[in-house]
């Protein structure tokens, strides 16, 4: 690889790195997202709906 020219030896090194690279984040990214949706799960229960005969948050406007 040493022997080639400079633009051939980016396009090789860009062709190997790159998807390495982004395999890396999306594994990251997926190892993060399962950690803090352990450590702050979603709550089981839905959020009550405004406009439904439900009261609104003190301090919202309901209406126009």
């Amino acid at each position: 690889m040493a022997q080639l020219a400079f633009p051939f030896q980016f396009a090789l090194l860009m062709g190997v790195l790159l998807p390495l690279c982004l395999g890396l984040a999306r594994l990251i990214d997926r190892v993060v997202d399962n950690a803090s949706t352990r450590f702050n799960p979603v709550p089981k229960v839905p959020p009550k709906t405004v406009g439904r005969g439900e009261p609104a948050e003190p301090g919202t406007r309901v209406g126009s």
